[in-house]
């Protein structure tokens, strides 16, 4: 079986591919139901999962736009 390819750093989330062989439905489905972004879409936003403990878009919006014009 090939391993799913997954960038979410919290490997201890019971909804980590790495924890399980359904993919990122789980993760998907919790952070929908909870109004969030998942931690690999954080990560491709200047690595943005350092000292981050709340998820919401609100908090994902704000990030991303005053990181924007930062160089990776």
């Amino acid at each position: 079986m090939t391993k799913h390819f997954c960038t979410c750093p919290d490997t201890k989330c019971q909804n980590n591919p790495c924890n399980h062989n359904k993919g990122c439905d789980a993760c998907m489905q919790k952070v929908l139901e909870l109004g969030e972004i998942p931690a690999c879409i954080w990560i491709n936003a200047k690595n943005g999962v350092a000292g981050t403990s709340e998820w919401s878009m609100e908090k994902f919006s704000k990030f991303y736009l005053e990181r924007k014009s930062e160089k990776v």
